[in-house]
């Protein structure tokens, strides 16, 4: 949770509205911090937050709550933290800049540990490993026909071995009319990046144009993968 005092509020943002906390989780919450004691608050208000020498538009809307008491720091929850990380782009370089507006912006923390935290969120949140895309050529899929379409995936992994995964495709993306994607299993090459083999079909008459860099789903990181028994079939063939 982030949360401010209200001298914090004052002092940095003047005569803001504080709102209350019903018209954003429809009851009222019981605060308590590490040691147990209640911390009373005021409501909440609505702020922009992006890291130092991050670009404007880089930036996530946080409801912060409002403490009566004075706090000494204003604390930026993990969740907030993530987010930002998470929304930046995933080449080497954009990683380093993270990294640099992250010690720019809180000082008082320890360089290794913003660097630990920083991999730590890219490479391990959650079960996404990455987006997948098409590359930037325009792909023609032949009418009633399945083919595979290579991708090129920023898997972001420390592993040299091949990963399995799993592909699923994003229902919220709007795919022309009578392409089928379904989900894959398959695996991935250990390193920054890695070219993923996905399969699509067309079922109209026509053919359909993906345009490049058409947005497919997600890999999924399998954590393990267990084989099904096979038994083959004991008929015997009369001659």
């Amino acid at each position: 949770m982030s949360i401010t005092s209200h001298e914090w509020v004052k002092e940095n943002l003047g005569d803001i509205t504080i709102n209350s906390l019903e018209e954003l989780i429809g009851s009222n919450l019981e605060l308590k911090a590490a040691n147990g004691t209640t911390i009373p608050y005021l409501g909440w208000i609505e702020i922009r937050f992006r890291l130092d020498h991050a670009r404007p538009d880089r930036h996530v809307v946080v409801p912060i709550l409002v403490a009566r008491d004075s706090l000494e720091h204003l604390i930026i929850g993990y969740n907030v933290i993530e987010e930002v990380i998470k929304d930046q782009n995933d080449s080497t370089s954009a990683l380093e800049h993270t990294i640099t507006s992250m010690k720019s912006s809180f000082p008082t923390v320890k360089q290794e540990n913003i660097t630990a935290l920083v991999q730590f969120i890219q490479t391990t949140t959650g079960s996404d490993i990455c987006s997948v895309k098409t590359t930037k050529r325009d792909i023609v899929i032949p009418s009633g026909e399945t083919v595979k379409i290579t991708c090129r995936a920023n898997t972001r992994s420390s592993r040299g071995n091949e990963i399995p995964v799993l592909f699923e495709p994003d229902p919220e993306q709007s795919w022309p009319t009578g392409l089928d994607i379904p989900e894959n299993l398959t695996s991935i090459a250990g390193g920054s990046s890695s070219r993923v083999n996905i399969q699509v079909k067309n079922v109209t008459d026509h053919k359909i144009v993906l345009p490049g860099r058409t947005a497919l789903g997600h890999l999924q990181q399998v954590k393990s993968v267990t084989p099904m028994e096979v038994q083959k079939n004991q008929k015997k063939v009369r001659k």
